[in-house]
């Protein structure tokens, strides 16, 4: 089976996607434990994905196995995220602000 497949069984004819939310990069898994949940920061909408999809800057995503972008959520007020596939926003430090949300830096 290629990557972002599986096949358990011997003789068959086909091999099964992974489901959205995960993810395989080897060729020739044998079991569904060959699909691996997107970490958090990441999602996977479509099934036999061989990579998940990182978060925005300015979002983050605290969900093991997200299957849509909607889990990736923008940083608050007061927090910021500079880079993609975040699994959290930080706080702006003392004296320094983010002024709206989806904030990559403060000021």
């Amino acid at each position: 089976c290629d990557p972002g497949s599986y096949q358990p069984y011997t003789r068959a004819s086909f091999c099964s996607p992974c489901d959205a939310g995960k993810y395989s990069t080897g060729s020739g898994g044998s079991s569904l434990d060959s699909c691996v949940n997107c970490q958090l920061g990441l999602y996977s909408s479509l099934p036999g994905s061989q990579a998940c999809i990182p978060c925005a800057a300015g979002q983050s995503s605290t969900a093991t196995g997200a299957s849509s972008q909607n889990t990736c959520l923008a940083c608050p007020l007061g927090f910021f995220s500079p880079s993609s596939g975040s699994s959290s926003c930080s706080g702006c430090g003392q004296g320094q602000y983010s002024s709206g949300t989806g904030g990559i830096v403060c000021q």
